[in-house]
């Protein structure tokens, strides 16, 4: 069973935007754990948690909450391949640090948010 840290891109100026991240997010992680998978997904626990406060926006704040899962809870990063994917931020500093702390062998799989498909990213032509 492999524990899955899965990354999207949330931020954006347009709300709505943001939203239709979340809900992909929630989407694929739901396909995940459907096929026996344990899975945190960063935006479908922070969304609603961020609701709460003033914290929405700060990269920061959110990039210590989840690290700790990569570094001491995840076996496998899945990066959600969607709009704004290859231009984000948190992900791009999330593939960093799971890179960082796993050195060579780290894996990462790309997932297509439309079609599901899954597929071993190759660092030299397919990273961010």
């Amino acid at each position: 069973m492999k524990r899955i840290y899965l990354a999207c891109p949330y931020w954006h100026e347009d709300p709505d935007i943001r939203d239709q991240r979340y809900r992909i997010a929630s989407y694929v992680a739901h396909h995940l754990m459907q096929q026996g998978h344990m899975v945190f997904s960063p935006l479908s626990h922070s969304v609603p948690i961020a609701r709460w406060g003033d914290s929405d926006g700060d990269h920061e704040f959110w990039l210590r909450q989840d690290a700790s899962f990569l570094l001491h809870w995840a076996t496998d990063l899945y990066i959600i391949c969607t709009d704004g994917t290859y231009e984000s931020y948190g992900v791009n500093w999330e593939i960093d640090y799971w890179l960082d702390i796993n050195s060579y062998g780290a894996k990462i799989i790309l997932v297509d948010a439309e079609t599901l498909e899954e597929k071993e990213a190759d660092y030299g032509t397919e990273m961010l």
